[in-house]
């Protein structure tokens, strides 16, 4: 029943998703860029029915509102609100440890708005939870959402966000990162 909900999804918004055939970690972070709108948690979500997989979405308090809440809610995504710093990382952190299966899906924009940086929680998740990260792409020009990397071994912050950096700029989009590198 989700697989069809998601075709119709997606046949409404004229969108399609690409790697279906994509071998995902049982335990892995999935980020995607841009976040453009709220359609995009259904754009993630189809993703996920069609794949038929457990993946955790992040999804802002604000997004939960009738009549999408209860559905949010029932298909793993987790209200977040940002402005309270109550250790969700590390609390994050852990269920990977604790979990034999735990995919989660993070949109480090944490905003629609024009913004001169991104949030990083997604890569401390990651890189104390010793995880891949996979990279997705929300390409409204295409209307397609693909996988475009997987960065396996995370080393260092600045290092690993020039590597996201690299590795969406190649796919032409700018990852807002308050200028700490150009493009060329």
């Amino acid at each position: 029943m989700k697989k069809l909900a998601a075709r119709i999804v997606l046949f409404i918004v004229g969108w399609k998703v690409e790697n279906l055939d994509l071998d995902i970690a049982e335990k892995s972070m999935h980020i995607a860029f841009p976040h453009s709108s709220t359609r995009d948690i259904f754009i993630g979500m189809s993703y996920i029915f069609l794949k038929q997989i457990e993946v955790m979405l992040f999804v802002s308090h604000k997004s939960f509102y009738w009549p999408f809440e209860k559905f949010m809610l029932n298909n793993g995504c987790i209200k977040v609100d940002r402005s309270l710093r109550d250790g969700l990382t590390e609390k994050l952190a852990r269920e990977f440890e604790n979990n034999r299966i735990f995919r989660l899906l993070i949109m480090p924009e944490a905003t629609r708005r024009k913004k001169n940086g991104i949030r990083t929680g997604f890569w401390y998740i990651a890189h104390k939870a010793s995880i891949p990260v996979y990279c997705w792409l929300l390409d409204h020009k295409k209307k397609s959402l693909r996988c475009i990397g997987r960065i396996d071994k995370l080393t260092s912050l600045d290092n690993d966000l020039a590597i996201l950096y690299e590795l969406y700029r190649d796919e032409g989009y700018l990852i807002p990162l308050a200028n700490k590198f150009t493009a060329g």
